[in-house]
């Protein structure tokens, strides 16, 4: 028994010192990056696209007056959009979607992964929907 004791006594000394009497305060992890609205200053003349990015101005350079954002980053995925009844009003492979339960607030919505481009809607001129270049 007498073999013991100092071990046992030696163990705790070590404890202590190793510990003494601190507690370790857990790192603060960051808090989640938050991303504010994204602020556009007006542009002097709306002279945008069907389809153009707008992520400058926003809807002030649309000649359409819509500007709508579908990238998850907030500097990312501005175009120039517009207001339809029906999917014949949009671009070709663009869809006419509603936003809210009212009907006005059907709009046209390119195909995922859309790279800003003037496009023109079906029918306009007789023209193929294709991006103007």
């Amino acid at each position: 028994m007498g073999f013991r004791r100092p071990w046992l006594v030696l163990g705790l000394l070590v404890t202590e010192l190793a510990c003494n009497g601190r507690q370790e305060e857990a790192p603060v992890a960051s808090p989640p990056a938050v991303f504010g609205e994204h602020r556009t200053s007006p542009a002097s003349k709306a002279t945008k696209e069907l389809g153009e990015d707008c992520g400058q101005h926003g809807a002030s350079e649309c000649l359409t007056g819509l500007c709508l954002h579908t990238q998850a980053e907030p500097g990312r995925g501005y175009f120039c959009s517009s207001t339809c009844r029906g999917q014949g009003e949009c671009p070709e492979d663009w869809v006419c979607t509603q936003l809210h339960p009212s009907e006005a607030t059907r709009v046209c919505i390119p195909p995922e992964g859309w790279q800003s481009a003037s496009v023109k809607p079906r029918g306009a001129a007789g023209a193929a929907n294709r991006p103007v270049r």
